[in-house]
């Protein structure tokens, strides 16, 4: 693999905007099929490896890879080229549902688990290789293939850790700001909705959260979404808007995974939802943890709460 890439460095042709990408489903690849061959007859020392290194790929090389394709590349195909919009809503699809297992994988998952991971990452790969990428290339202009080379990582640095661990392990309290965060959802109106930027999708975060707020901890994926399967994507934004003001009805919420819906919606369309999200009148207090789509948050709003803006003494 380095050979290759070296080899495409000291090539006299410039690299194809796609070279990242490619690389990292080849190594994508590879790494699945190792986690398949642990999960099915590695020794316990080799699966505890396995899953730390799970660990470091989700953070370091897959949620940036999401990011990519979602933000220059799903993002246009489904502006510019309705009739592949089956195909992007399946990639979100599967984009949600890989964030979800590897968030949930730790070394006291069963095995099962983490051949499920293996299984979808792979058969996730191979549909973009075969089906994704040729679009690609055929149907982005000019400027948006460049901007699929140019891409960055949102960046939000994670939030540094404390360095006196708390004794348990929820994983909320590495993280510097999580008392900010909870003294500024505190403090927010009773009856409006309030926006987290989250550093990455982590599900153990947001549910640390709602329990440390008293909010209902709903993930609207696996409620709203899961049950419709393919047809998942046939819900409308005022759909979503209608299940979060009947569950907020009942108490606070903490509303996670909406950005599985939002994925597959315009950027206009996100952000103008957005908006009036927070904008809104609300039954009770509605909090809406978001990972992938910062960009497109109100910025400056005052019911936003970002990680990276200065503590308010």
């Amino acid at each position: 693999m380095n050979d290759q890439i070296h080899s495409a460095q000291g090539s006299s042709n410039p690299p194809s905007p796609l070279s990242d990408l490619e690389r990292d489903h080849a190594s994508g690849l590879v790494f699945a099929d190792e986690l398949a061959r642990v999960a099915a007859n590695g020794s316990d020392a080799e699966y505890a490896a396995a899953i730390e290194a799970l660990q470091r790929y989700n953070s370091e090389e897959l949620e940036p890879h999401l990011q990519q394709e979602e933000q220059t590349i799903l993002r246009p195909l489904l502006q510019d080229h309705p009739e592949h919009r089956d195909l992007c809503i399946r990639i979100g699809q599967e984009h949600g549902r890989l964030r979800i297992l590897a968030e949930r994988m730790s070394e006291r998952s069963p095995r099962p688990h983490l051949s499920e991971f293996a299984r979808l990452l792979k058969a996730h790969t191979l549909l973009e290789d075969e089906s994704l990428l040729p679009l690609v290339e055929r149907l982005l202009t000019p400027d948006q293939l460049e901007a699929v080379g140019r891409f960055k990582p949102l960046g939000r640095p994670a939030p540094p850790q404390e360095t006196t661990p708390r004794p348990d392990r929820n994983p909320a309290h590495g993280y510097r700001w999580f008392e900010r965060a909870v003294q500024f959802l505190a403090c927010a109106d009773k009856d409006r909705a309030s926006i987290i930027l989250l550093p990455k999708f982590d599900p153990e975060l947001a549910a640390a959260l709602a329990t440390r707020l008293d909010l209902t901890f709903f993930d609207y994926q696996q409620t709203a979404m899961a049950p419709l399967g393919r047809e998942a994507d046939t819900l409308t934004l005022d759909q979503l808007s209608d299940t979060l003001r009947h569950e907020s009805a009942r108490r606070g919420l903490l509303a996670h995974n909406v950005e599985a819906l939002l994925c597959v919606k315009a950027a206009e369309q996100r952000r103008g939802w957005l908006q009036e999200t927070l904008d809104g009148i609300w039954p009770n207090p509605l909090v809406l943890p978001v990972a992938v789509y910062h960009d497109d948050v109100p910025d400056g709003h005052p019911r936003v709460f970002d990680p990276e803006r200065p503590a308010v003494s």
